[in-house]
């Protein structure tokens, strides 16, 4: 089963148009097997907001 698969089944947007699942699934399909969490920390909408200095 993919990343996007999975996602599909779960109550999530992170398979929307900011997914960055396909980036995900590559950098991670050799773990596949001994990771057993993926913990991501975003920002949200505050991306947005936020201006460069």
């Amino acid at each position: 089963m993919s990343l996007e698969e999975l996602v599909d089944n779960s109550k999530t947007d992170k398979n929307t148009k900011h997914s960055y699942l396909p980036l995900y699934q590559k950098l991670l399909e050799n773990k596949r097997e001994t990771t057993r969490i993926v913990l991501e920390i975003g920002i949200g909408d505050f991306g947005e907001k936020m201006e460069v200095v």
